[in-house]
């Protein structure tokens, strides 16, 4: 199994919390939001991918017989929730994973939301999906989904991943301060990283195009003849 992680966002004062990329164990995960004494007010998606979302896997891996709870399970427990996305990926939540569209709410750039005295702002982040999205929590920790692991980036040799983007999303988050911590989508390499970090040895080095897309992007062998 992929080693990915479902994070809580909680405001200490308020006991209020968002999950972020709910997919598998959905009543794993809320026992343990009850263990903890939160209550859980809503839910951030940072993109559309089966192992952040759950249902089915996409080919090639539909032969699998497995149907993971993740949002859709979620939402019909919790027919209120609002579930946070951007806007390229809203469709697919709705489309494939069957969350209701009135509980859909589109994020836009920068936005911010206030949880008691957490603030949690949404940072557009395409490349990795059309709608990728991170969290940037009370301005010092940065839930990158699969935009930013440790020493690289997400996979961008799926049909909509687009290089170009994310060449542009590396370059916009280079400009958060050092200090951030990044907590990726998944365990490749450790649990977590810092901004400084990867501007020195990841993805949002400052290197130019043509470099950033030979190493992260690299075009695929051409066909055997």
């Amino acid at each position: 199994m992929m080693q990915n992680f479902i994070y809580i966002i909680a405001d200490a004062k308020t006991r209020e919390a968002y999950v972020v990329d709910i997919c598998w164990d959905v009543p794993g995960v809320l026992k343990c939001i009850e263990q903890l004494k939160l209550k859980l007010v809503g839910a951030i998606i940072t993109h559309y991918h089966f192992d952040h979302t759950g249902g089915k896997p996409p080919p090639p891996y539909e032969k699998y017989p497995v149907t993971v709870d993740g949002i859709h399970t979620l939402t019909r427990k919790f027919k209120n929730l609002k579930v946070y996305a951007g806007p390229g990926d809203a469709t697919t939540l709705k489309e494939v994973n069957g969350v209701a569209g009135e509980q859909i709410v589109e994020t836009t750039d920068n936005q911010e939301i206030q949880l008691g005295d957490t603030t949690m702002k949404f940072i557009h982040t395409p490349g990795h999906t059309p709608g990728s999205q991170c969290i940037l929590v009370n301005g010092c920790r940065l839930l990158s989904g699969d935009t930013v692991f440790i020493g690289g980036c997400g996979r961008l040799d799926f049909p909509d991943c687009n290089g170009t983007h994310m060449f542009e999303t590396m370059q916009k988050l280079k400009r958060l301060p050092d200090e951030i911590v990044v907590y990726p989508g998944h365990k490749y390499g450790g649990t977590f990283s810092t901004i400084a970090y990867e501007k020195q040895y990841g993805a949002i080095r400052p290197l130019d195009r043509l470099t950033w897309t030979q190493t992260y992007n690299p075009a695929p062998p051409p066909e055997s003849q």
